[in-house]
């Protein structure tokens, strides 16, 4: 169980990284934070307070719905992603001085060291295999309840978040397209490569 936890929580902390640094090099943000970012700034709030608001009323649906998918994971997504992501904001706009608007090399560079990191992330996190986050599980039940497939779903549910972040005015970029489409194998990578040889080394 120990391990399970710690591969939960470190996972969120690496997609937490990654994120900020799509975030500080403008690229676009998956499509469910760029979503909640765009809330945030609607609301005058912070990204952590936001995201956790808007997991727990995911979650609370999520639980009338189908609560297997629930489990100590869902919880640690919930309320420490946000958090994660506005605690690496503050410490790289306090240690550097990042231009306002970033340059072509920064720009590339934070959308693949971005991903790189969201993407393990994502992986670590599915290895602890305690749950599902509330977004997570919204395209497996929306799947599980129709005729669909689980790849549909999914981009059924992003595109519905990049529509509202878009109409928000959240971080829509290059790099939201990307996590949105072309996350899937460099997850399987991860998966194969780092978490899985990780969680069963002895």
């Amino acid at each position: 169980m120990k391990r399970h936890l710690f591969f939960c929580f470190f996972g969120v902390f690496v997609l937490g990284f990654g994120s900020t640094i799509c975030r500080i090099g403008q690229v676009g943000l998956d499509p469910c934070t760029s979503m909640n970012a765009g809330i945030a700034k609607e609301i005058h709030s912070t990204l952590g307070i936001t995201m956790m608001t808007v997991q727990i009323i995911i979650l609370a649906a999520v639980f009338v719905l189908d609560k297997n998918y629930i489990g100590w994971g869902t919880f640690i997504n919930a309320l420490c992603l946000g958090y994660c992501i506005d605690g690496f904001t503050a410490i790289f706009t306090t240690v550097f001085s990042l231009p306002e608007m970033p340059g072509m090399v920064m720009y590339v560079l934070c959308m693949i060291v971005g991903i790189t990191f969201i993407t393990l992330g994502v992986s670590l996190y599915f290895t602890g295999n305690l749950g599902l986050s509330p977004y997570d599980a919204v395209g497996k039940i929306f799947c599980d309840k129709t005729s669909l497939s689980y790849p549909i779903c999914r981009i059924l549910t992003d595109m519905l978040c990049v529509v509202i972040g878009l109409f928000l005015h959240g971080p829509i970029g290059m790099g939201t397209v990307i996590t949105a489409f072309f996350t899937g194998p460099l997850i399987q990578f991860w998966n194969k490569k780092v978490s899985e040889p990780l969680f069963y080394w002895h």
